[in-house]
């Protein structure tokens, strides 16, 4: 294989254009074909992406890395433009991030793609060749011809293949222009270091450092780069084409944006602007930061608000892309530093803003996968004119489709995960490792429980009365499900922990979304009232089989998703909602029958596709750190700073570890 590495670069980027070439010379009615041509093709890039990453681990890792298997070659004379090539430890693990969610989306695609497939594949394979062109390039020009290749492709996958509903054109044109703003402004600013520095190759231009002594039009050319990069990652205020491209994007198009695209403008500040500019940027790196900040908080907040779960996970990515921008804001701070405290600050800084989008890239694609697979498939049995919604399957607001349907994935993620270090004794003991804050802790459940009336009143789609009932037997459910924890875990703890007091409200609140518009508010009561006993019970069941939830998240979601599921079938009153009526209100066992068949049968195809995912992620990816780091905190190994103080973890989790 080392007789590859002159080439390694030039083959991983544009075999999978030679690919997209087939694909249009497949006849387009054979479909079969062109899918199974672009799998096969796909898996070469990774193997190869697979390969450069290990002997770039091995043979130049441990003396120090750097710029390896560099090819520069004259392209266009008259410009001094470079075919340059060449990667280091910040562009492999994006390479590999982007063949290997292509591969998966290559795949995924042949599954569900039914129309213009010839089309489809080609324009994808065509996207994943000008993402590898811009982790890879060292040349301006290149590195522009790259970025831009990737934007039609992108356009017309959205525009296309996506979901009617979601206004797919609109999104694409969205998408297209927001973009096109920022490349026009790249461009300029490309432009203006090439009129000084006479190259535009990107490692020469960043050692001249142009503009160092000129401030003004240092400043112009950095707020050009960063329109251009920040528009991609997307930082707020320039977010605004994200929500609309991921929710009408087809999910193999929704996977590679948010594992992939997003990453290409990050990389740009990373490999460009940080060491072209360095102090412009520290010049400017509060107001970064300060926008970081802002995508971090406004992000998170406004994922309360959505209803469509592509929707949440676009928000959830401007917040999670926020902690990149921040890092690397905070890194440009610290340019010219000579304290060594400062400079391994600055160190972190970088590090983690390049961890960051890597993780980012894993979760996110396989969030997408899960909301493009299992949710959609669950919901249309149910809420989509499915069989179960046929047979008179009720669930008002997503007790199965939504709830159970995270808490049989996140079982799912907990057993191939196994448990922390030292939570269970070799004995078979448990042993408590305690959350931080309570105080924080229960803040965040009584946030949760006001997310809720709009959740449930807010599913009824209409201004009515039953919006105030509605409201009325889920705030009744959440009240009882405090209650019966409190009073439950007292009886079988000793003691009326709040841990399962904040738990016995949520599961209050889980337990009553499905049947919240069909039972009386007495009934609600006593739905909340077992769903807190539930809880309790449920999360003392996990510990003893050795089950390590840490926040009781599947005794909240998948048990009392199940439980509130049940209840339609028992409490479900003809008074309140006609046409659903249950055991205890004169309809005898078939909507009860109904509902168990229900959740079997979404029961069983998410724990089989999770199942699935969660295997392909351990054995590709891996899923956990390593001991020390567990021992030490992810917030100091990956972020550098400790988010407890240490005389808060350091009993608890020393005696955990020793046993």
């Amino acid at each position: 294989m080392a007789s590859l590495s002159p080439y390694i670069l030039t083959l991983i980027t544009f075999i999978p254009l030679v690919a997209a070439i087939v694909v249009l010379i497949i006849p387009g009615k054979n479909e079969r074909a062109i899918k199974n041509w672009a799998i096969l093709v796909s898996l070469i890039p990774l193997a190869l992406s697979i390969w450069l990453a290990v002997d770039y681990y091995f043979q130049y890792l441990p003396s120090g890395g750097g710029m390896k298997y560099q090819v520069s070659v004259e392209w266009i004379p008259d410009l001094n433009a470079f075919y340059h090539m060449g990667v280091d430890g910040l562009s492999i693990p994006l390479i590999f991030l982007t063949t290997l969610l292509s591969t998966l989306c290559l795949y995924y695609s042949s599954r569900t793609i039914k129309k213009r497939v010839k089309e489809f594949f080609f324009l994808f394979l065509l996207l994943e060749m000008g993402m590898l062109g811009v982790f890879v390039s060292l040349d301006y020009v290149l590195f522009y011809v790259f970025w831009e290749i990737g934007l039609v492709p992108m356009y017309f996958l959205i525009a296309i293949w996506g979901q009617a509903k979601d206004r797919p054109q609109y999104a694409a044109i969205k998408f297209f222009i927001f973009t096109l703003v920022g490349s026009v402004a790249m461009l300029l600013a490309i432009l203006g270091v090439y009129f000084v520095t006479g190259t535009f190759d990107i490692v020469e231009a960043a050692k001249a450092k142009p503009f160092a002594n000129d401030m003004f039009l240092g400043s112009l050319a950095f707020w050009g780069f960063f329109l251009g990069f920040a528009i991609k990652v997307p930082s707020f205020p320039f977010h605004t084409w994200l929500p609309d491209a991921h929710t009408a994007a087809p999910t193999a198009g929704s996977v590679i944006l948010a594992g992939v695209l997003l990453k290409l403008g990050a990389y740009g500040f990373l490999r460009i602007v940080l060491p072209t500019l360095p102090n412009a940027f520290k010049a400017w790196s509060l107001v970064v930061v300060a926008l970081g900040v802002i995508s971090i908080i406004y992000g998170a907040f406004v994922c309360m608000a959505q209803w469509d779960l592509k929707r949440l996970i676009a928000y959830s990515s401007v917040s999670h892309m926020g902690y990149v921008m921040l890092g690397i804001g905070a890194a440009a701070f610290g340019v010219g530093a000579t304290e060594q405290a400062t400079i391994n600050s600055q160190a972190m800084a970088i590090n983690g803003a390049a961890l960051q989008m890597f993780n980012h890239g894993i979760i996110t694609g396989g969030l997408f996968f899960l909301v493009g697979i299992i949710y959609p498939i669950g919901g249309h049995m149910i809420w989509g004119g499915g069989w179960l919604a046929n047979l008179g399957f009720h669930d008002f607001a997503g007790s199965t489709v939504v709830h159970s349907v995270g808490g049989w994935a996140a079982l799912l993620g907990i057993l191939f995960l196994g448990p922390r270090i030292g939570k269970y004794g070799k004995d078979g003991s448990i042993n408590a490792i305690p959350g931080h804050s309570m105080a924080l802790a229960t803040l965040g459940g009584l946030i949760l429980w006001l997310g809720w009336f709009g959740f449930n009143p807010g599913s009824t789609m209409a201004a009515n009365t039953d919006i105030a009932r509605i409201a009325v037997t889920t705030a009744m459910a959440a009240a009882a499900g405090v209650a019966a924890a409190t009073a439950y875990a007292w009886l079988r703890l000793g003691t009326p922990d709040l841990s399962m007091i904040v738990n016995g409200s949520l599961a209050g609140l889980v337990a009553i979304t499905a049947s919240c518009a069909v039972v009386s508010i007495t009934d609600s009561v006593f739905i909340g009232l077992i769903a807190g006993a539930l809880v309790v019970e449920a999360v003392i069941t996990f510990d003893k089989l050795h089950i390590d939830d840490p926040v009781g998240a599947t005794s909240v979601h998948l048990v009392n998703g199940i439980w509130g599921t049940l209840a339609v079938g028992l409490f479900a009153n003809p008074a309140v909602q006609d046409g659903v009526t249950g055991l205890f209100h004169g309809g005898g066992f078939r909507q009860l029958g109904v509902q168990v068949l229900g959740v079997a049968v979404v029961g069983a195809f998410t724990v089989a596709l999770s199942a699935a995912l969660w295997f392909v992620t351990r054995a590709v990816l891996g899923m956990r750190v390593s001991p020390d780091e567990e021992y030490m905190g992810l917030d100091k190994s990956e972020m550098g700073l400790e988010a407890y103080p240490s005389d808060v973890t350091t009993g608890e989790y020393t005696r955990a570890r020793e046993a």
